[in-house]
């Protein structure tokens, strides 16, 4: 497996104006990190991924769930609290294992978040939730097929799985296709990560994985995969130019 040295002066001194200070985040978030004679020979290594796997809602599609949930519960929340909640509900995990019907599914919602609204309603707000792809979403996609296989693992559930997949026409372009509802398994478990991992019969450092949501990053980490927090099209591209693995397009 090859590796990219990237010079983590240059990357650093863009956010913070100083090579101390940008050494001081490479030795503290990276352990990566190689030294050398001077500053200059500090470096960050990362493996070449054989294998992009990404996270579809607020990655390749726009999900607008977290700010519609927070508009229909009565009182005001933070936006990383209604994350939380949303992501470690019982109905919604429920729903994106593939374990109740839509109908149990927005009855449950409703109780749980509390909302004023009829669970009939509720759905059809829901189905909202995941109105289109990102505008450049397909034109990554075709520049970077030709060069890595394309995955996707996505805590989705049946409804916004055939609009994925059917109506937006992702099916083709990304073999295989992890969808929670269909394997029983949701992120952040560690289970989904080893079964995406035995399914492609590589090693996890084969992987790199992009996802909107911090906790789920973190638990593909640690279940050895590479994996990067980024928001729609823009945040992959980025990922892509400071890794090493941009083509065709991508650096511009």
């Amino acid at each position: 497996m090859s590796r990219r040295l990237v010079p983590v002066r240059v990357l650093c001194l863009s956010f913070f104006g100083s090579e101390e200070s940008g050494l001081f985040l490479a030795i503290v978030l990276h352990p990566c990190v190689r030294f050398g004679s001077g500053i200059s020979s500090v470096a960050m290594s990362f493996d070449r991924p054989g294998i992009l796997l990404f996270d579809m809602g607020g990655v390749l599609v726009r999900w607008d769930g977290i700010d519609a949930i927070r508009g229909l519960m009565k009182e005001p929340v933070e936006r990383d609290v209604a994350t939380r909640f949303w992501l470690h509900s019982s109905w919604v995990r429920q729903y994106e294992r593939g374990l109740c019907s839509s109908s149990e599914f927005a009855q449950g919602v409703v109780r749980e978040f509390n909302l004023d609204i009829s669970p009939d309603e509720f759905l059809v707000i829901f189905d909202s939730w995941v109105p289109a792809p990102f505008p450049g979403a397909f034109d990554l996609i075709d520049s970077l097929a030709p060069h890595f296989t394309l995955a996707c693992l996505s805590n989705t559930n049946e409804l916004h799985g055939r609009k994925i997949r059917h109506d937006f026409g992702f099916e083709s372009l990304l073999k295989p296709s992890y969808f929670s509802y269909e394997l029983g398994l949701v992120k952040p478990d560690p289970s989904v990560f080893s079964y995406v991992i035995k399914d492609l019969a590589c090693a996890p450092r084969e992987i790199l994985f992009f996802d909107d949501t911090a906790e789920c990053v973190v638990a593909a980490r640690e279940s050895g995969l590479q994996a990067e927090q980024v928001q729609g099209v823009e945040g992959i591209r980025e990922v892509l130019v400071t890794r090493g693995l941009a083509v065709g397009d991508q650096g511009r």
